[in-house]
């Protein structure tokens, strides 16, 4: 089932619905995101698809570039005003089943919606909370879509980045133990951390240190690893 519906209309900012879906399939992979030209496989009735993943979404991006009021059919119509027109039937499925629809007004030069540029039945698209999209601006408005978007469906928040191990310290797993803390606590200069309960340390070393399995030589000594013998 798809949480976000990307509704665009042909020749009217088809690259940057096709940008907005690639930056959400990132985020959220393909089964969560219904983009047609991606969604609806060669074969398929795209008839029978498009309107139920409208009903079944979460939200619906409506694309809004400069054309998309202007776009006629090839009998000079405007495919706005199309009952036909995909574009419009799915802002009006949505809105049927009561899926909240976001306008994304692309461009910083193109206008909100104006009532006497739409049929009647969009008049309520006119009153509904725009974002913007530019792409001189992509990284600050796509943060600002996913922000948005997180009000409406999970996994949007940015992940953030493991922290980085202390100076002087090496993070992760090590096989050989050296030497175990325990509860100990001392303070020392330098050293290597190793892991353990309260942190291994190495410290003050004048010669090879070993950490891991397997005998190490050392000129004519021999010094076991762990499940090593002399």
């Amino acid at each position: 089932m798809p949480d976000v519906f990307i509704n665009y209309r042909t020749r009217d900012e088809e690259g940057i619905a096709s940008l907005i879906d690639n930056e959400l399939v990132r985020k959220l992979g393909r089964d969560r995101v219904f983009f047609a030209s991606a969604s609806i496989r060669a074969s398929d009735d795209f008839t029978q698809r498009l309107l139920p993943a409208v009903q079944l979404s979460r939200v619906v991006l409506a694309v809004i570039g400069p054309a998309w009021l202007t776009v006629a059919g090839k009998d000079g119509i405007l495919r706005l005003d199309d009952p036909e027109d995909w574009t419009r039937r799915e802002i009006l499925t949505a809105f049927e089943n009561h899926v909240p629809v976001i306008p994304v007004i692309v461009g910083r030069t193109t206008p909100r919606l104006d009532r006497k540029q739409l049929p009647e039945v969009l008049h309520r698209l006119v009153d509904l909370q725009s974002v913007r999209f530019d792409h001189r601006h992509r990284d600050a408005d796509l943060a600002e879509l996913f922000r948005v978007l997180g009000d409406f469906v999970t996994g949007m928040e940015e992940k953030p980045e493991a922290a980085p191990a202390p100076s002087g310290q090496t993070a992760g797993d090590h096989n050989g133990i050296i030497f175990q803390g325990g509860n100990n606590s001392h303070q020392q200069s330098g050293g290597v951390y190793v892991g353990g309960n309260a942190g291994n340390v190495i410290s003050g070393n004048q010669g090879p240190l070993h950490t891991g399995k397997g005998n190490q030589y050392n000129g004519e000594s021999t010094f076991p690893g762990e499940g090593g013998k002399p």
